[in-house]
């Protein structure tokens, strides 16, 4: 299994054009409100009765990321930018890498590659 992985992200590295990780425009150490959505520094806020309930997750933000689609397993690089947990469901916000787009997916979806750029090898 380890094997496979690695051979996996070795191939993505080839083939992904890896930005730095961002100075600004996420979340961390609190959870999301409204503003920070509107001003794209998250994704989402999680709310009950219009109270924010969730609580951010202790992982390093923003970092790399391969959102793994579940049922067809398509790979995505991304970068995190949120990261809370409500009721023992762990929600992440990520931007995609080469776009401006962003989704929410939960923890169990990533393989999380940290905050060292992955290295690329091959034609960039």
């Amino acid at each position: 299994m380890t094997l496979n992985l690695l051979l996996v992200l070795s191939v993505l590295s080839a083939t992904i054009s890896w930005p730095g990780l961002p100075k600004d425009g996420f979340i961390h150490g609190r959870p999301a409100i409204e503003d920070d959505v509107k001003l794209g520094n998250a994704v989402f806020v999680i709310r009950t009765a219009g109270q924010i309930v969730s609580r951010p997750m202790s992982i390093e933000i923003p970092q790399y990321a391969i959102h793994v689609e579940e049922g067809t397993g398509k790979q995505t690089p991304v970068i995190i930018i949120q990261a809370e947990e409500h009721n023992g469901i762990q929600t992440i916000g990520y931007r995609i890498v080469g776009s401006s787009e962003v989704g929410i997916c939960l923890l169990r979806e990533l393989r999380l590659l940290g905050t060292k750029k992955p290295e690329q090898s091959g034609p960039h």
